[in-house]
């Protein structure tokens, strides 16, 4: 609600730190077969054909 330079870096660190957790929760999933077997028909993470 309110666009400052302040806001959008906060966002950015943030940002960030979820990307992390995100590689990190999937190096613990990805133990088990049933993760692995999704993994491999979903390519992509947050923005399907981008990230």
């Amino acid at each position: 609600m309110n666009p400052t330079l302040w806001n959008l870096c906060i966002y950015g660190i943030e940002l960030g730190f979820q990307i992390a957790r995100m590689h990190a929760e999937e190096g613990l999933l990805s133990r088990g077969p049933a993760c692995t077997s999704y993994m491999r028909h979903v390519r992509y993470r947050l923005v399907p054909g981008v990230y």
